[in-house]
């Protein structure tokens, strides 16, 4: 019996030293858990804008008012039915007609105008005139003087006779000559151009 009690106490005594060699167990003290990752910062947003006021909202958007643009008008005179029979060398005389027809189709337009800058008066004649040249010279200068004298004024004036260099109308040269001057009869004329800025 002393010998089966003495093998008891060394078997337990092994299964206590067992027990004492057996790891710890672990808790949450000896091991914490690991911190928190840092979140992105995210971008402010900004505010909305303020509502538009019902007053705003029915208010059309004015564009602005575009620039007015140069206003040009022409007018053609007739040097046969402007101008009267003058001696040669004499200086070119208007037709009442012709002076009527300058006061309402050019001075009467050009008082429409806020503002003339420029005035053109050419000359022109035909291939039959000898004296052409001179001729449309004078006839430019007497339609450019009656302007003047209707109170006609603009930065730029000036005249200019072409003679028979821009012609309007060709016509053969085999035609009889009563018949060929009349055929020619466009060419023979004076252009009055007027430039400036409407109202």
């Amino acid at each position: 019996m002393k010998g089966i009690k003495i093998a008891v106490a060394l078997t337990l005594a092994a299964g206590i030293a067992g027990c004492a060699t057996d790891k710890p167990v672990q808790t949450a003290a000896t091991h914490p858990a690991p911190a928190a990752q840092a979140q992105p910062a995210r971008p402010a947003v900004p505010p909305p804008p303020p509502p538009r006021t019902a007053a705003a909202q029915r208010a059309p958007v004015q564009k602005p008012a575009p620039a007015p643009k140069p206003a040009t008008f022409v007018t053609t005179l007739s040097s046969d039915a402007s101008f009267e029979a003058v001696k040669p060398g004499a200086k070119a005389k208007l037709t009442p007609a012709a002076k009527a027809k300058l006061d309402s189709e050019v001075i009467g337009k050009a008082k429409q105008l806020s503002r003339v800058d420029v005035v053109i008066v050419a000359g022109h004649t035909d291939r039959l005139d000898r004296r052409g040249q001179q001729r449309s010279e004078q006839q430019a200068d007497a339609v450019l003087a009656h302007l003047k004298s209707q109170g006609l004024r603009a930065p730029a004036m000036d005249t200019m006779g072409f003679g028979k260099t821009l012609p309007v109308k060709e016509c053969p040269s085999t035609t009889p000559k009563k018949e060929l001057a009349a055929c020619l009869a466009p060419n023979r004329r004076v252009v009055v151009e007027v430039k400036g800025m409407p109202r």
